[in-house]
């Protein structure tokens, strides 16, 4: 017997279950000449590739699709895209209920203006933002990042002199509110008025700070109200005032760490005088020397293998592993890094390995600390 023939709109409609949609790249300016044009035109699972150049504009959404925004690199790896909001808005809005499929890499986020989160603002959504450099916002709370309830993960980012009100007090370049946010790889840097800030979060080690140096802020990391961060293998130094810093029944899970040289105390846990809101961060195999207001103030709990000294050793010029030599192991951990942001391995902390680095290493080559 034969087959029944299948009407001819319902072969089409049955294609259409069958064969999933593909994904599409949409160039900016070659198919749209804004952003914003390619973001209204995609749909999840798109790539917008921005071509090199500088782009002006301002409250950029993600419309709740899982699309990458992408900028474009140059021949040495670095950043040639800027998206700048020349002060009239913030650069993204992501809060339109967002997952880790929606991206936001290889850009430079620059001149967003707004009263929360002036770069990247986050409510309730799990973005991936990646290899962006966010520089010179500004905003009342969280200059360059603002997150509310929100939990992205931000990998291999530079967040550097964002601004916001310290005279409101408890913000800083990056605010975290209930927000399980996720830093890895990150150099946070050269914020007026702060690193990082979280409050408001219930039982948890969350957010996570892992493998970032937090340099030449106002503060290192401040977090009250239950905010009790995991900061792993992190370097925390040479910021105006405190390294870290805990109160209102905040308990930071601090390991692995260098905490060196910070304007106030290395690690402070605040006493209230009330086991409630008395704040004990748990310290565990870190380096805490030559900070002016003391090492360690306050409440603490030491989890064992830290080094606590009031004054640093003095650092080898070209050591990268701290073994007090500088050989093959150094040079190895110089190639890896190449043409990349590694602060660790950065000699001249310009942002990038590269051959300046690799002269410094040569030279150093074989000689003990002070030789």
């Amino acid at each position: 017997m034969m087959a029944p023939r299948l009407h001819p709109v319902a072969l089409a409609f049955a294609g259409l279950i069958l064969c999933p949609a593909v994904a599409d790249t949409i160039n900016v300016p070659a198919d749209h000449p804004t952003i914003e044009a390619a973001i209204t035109a995609s749909a999840s699972g798109d790539v917008i590739l921005i071509a090199a150049g500088t782009y002006y504009e301002a409250n950029l959404t993600t419309r709740g699709r899982a699309i990458t925004v992408q900028g474009t690199l140059n021949e040495d790896g670095s950043l040639a895209t800027t998206i700048d909001a020349q002060q009239v808005g913030r650069v993204f809005r992501i809060g339109t209920n967002e997952g880790s499929g929606t991206v936001i890499r290889d850009l430079i986020i620059t001149g967003g203006l707004d009263y929360q989160g002036g770069g990247i603002y986050c409510f309730l959504t799990n973005p991936t933002i990646r290899n962006c450099r966010i520089t010179d916002n500004s905003a009342q709370f969280g200059g360059g990042i603002y997150c509310r309830g929100a939990s992205p993960t931000i990998i291999d980012c530079r967040i550097t002199n964002n601004s916001s009100n310290v005279e409101l007090g408890n913000t800083a370049g990056i605010h975290l509110w209930g927000s399980f946010a996720t830093f890895s790889g990150c150099t946070i840097s050269d914020n007026p008025d702060g690193g990082i800030f979280c409050t408001d979060y219930g039982s948890g080690p969350y957010p996570t700070i892992s493998d970032c140096s937090i340099t030449g802020n106002a503060f290192g990391i401040s977090c009250d109200s239950n905010g009790s961060p995991a900061i792993d293998d992190c370097t925390i130094s040479d910021n105006d005032g405190n390294g870290i810093y805990s109160q209102l029944s905040s308990n930071p899970s601090i390991s692995g760490c260098t905490i060196t040289n910070n304007g106030g105390s290395g690690v402070y846990g605040f006493i209230w005088g009330s086991s409630f809101f008395d704040s004990t961060p748990i310290i565990s195999g870190s380096i805490i020397c030559g900070n002016q207001s003391g090492q360690l103030s306050g409440a603490y709990d030491d989890a064992g293998g830290n080094s606590v000294e009031e004054v640093c050793p003095i650092a080898c010029i070209g050591d990268t592993n701290g073994d007090a030599v500088v050989d093959g192991a150094d040079l190895a951990a110089m190639l890896a890094a190449w043409g990349q942001d590694v602060p660790s391995v950065d000699q001249n902390d310009d942002g990038q390995i590269d051959g300046q680095d690799l002269a410094v290493v040569l030279g150093a080559w074989g000689l003990p600390c002070g030789g």
